[in-house]
C-alpha cells in the first residue's frame, strides 16, 4: 500500500484511501512506449475502490480511470 491517508473526491465524494499499487515490467522489445506501467487501486474504508487507473495495452501509452460514482450503505 502506498500514499496512505490520501484525500481523493469523486462523483460520490471525499475519500480517505490508502493506495494497492501494482507494477508492470514489458521488456524494451515489445513495447513502443513506457517499459514499465502502474495499475493503482485506492481504497476507502468501509466502502471499497473509489478509484482505479490502470494500463495494460502495449501499444497505447494513455491510462483509464474508473471512479465510484454513488453507493449505499445498510
Amino acid at each position: 500500500m502506498t500514499d496512505k491517508d490520501q484525500s481523493i473526491t469523486t462523483p460520490s465524494g471525499t475519500y480517505t484511501t490508502s493506495n494497492f499499487q501494482i507494477t508492470y515490467s514489458f521488456p524494451p522489445s515489445t513495447s513502443i512506449f513506457q517499459e514499465t506501467r502502474y495499475a493503482n487501486k485506492r481504497y476507502a474504508k468501509n466502502v471499497g475502490v473509489v478509484i482505479e487507473t490502470f494500463n495494460l495495452s502495449q501499444s497505447n501509452s494513455s491510462y483509464q480511470e474508473r471512479r465510484l460514482v454513488r453507493y449505499h450503505l445498510e
